[in-house]
């Protein structure tokens, strides 16, 4: 059974959230929480079960100010939906490490191909 997600992140307003570590709670998806958090820069999703990302896990106004995110292990085999980062501008490092991706969709990070993190690990088990 996955746990809850810690109702301390719905009982507080955004502004005392500046990093969230859900690491290793056996996540399936992105809770829709996280994406009201109006001033998150780092976000730790690593060692979970997210199988899929889509663009609403990213939609435009949310996680503006997200400089750091973590989705590493988890069960990812493919990027596939166009644009699915383009959201994210403040993005300077992300870690896909140790997924298992196989697709990337072209322009997953935006329409030039490419987006202004300084670090993308993309280190793929097999």
């Amino acid at each position: 059974m996955a746990k809850a997600i810690p109702l301390i992140i719905i009982a507080f307003p955004s502004a005392f959230y500046s990093q969230i570590n859900l690491s290793a709670n056996r996540l399936r998806f992105i809770p829709d929480e996280v994406l009201r958090l109006e001033h998150l820069q780092s976000l730790n999703l690593a060692f979970n079960r997210i199988s899929a990302l889509t663009p609403a896990n990213f939609p435009p106004g949310s996680l503006q100010q997200l400089v750091h995110l973590s989705i590493r292990s988890n069960n990812l085999t493919k990027l596939d939906s166009p644009q699915l980062f383009v959201n994210l501008n403040q993005l300077q490092s992300m870690d896909l490490s140790n997924n298992r991706i196989e697709e990337v969709a072209e322009h997953v990070f935006g329409n030039d191909g490419g987006h202004d993190a300084e670090t993308i690990s993309t280190t793929f088990s097999s």
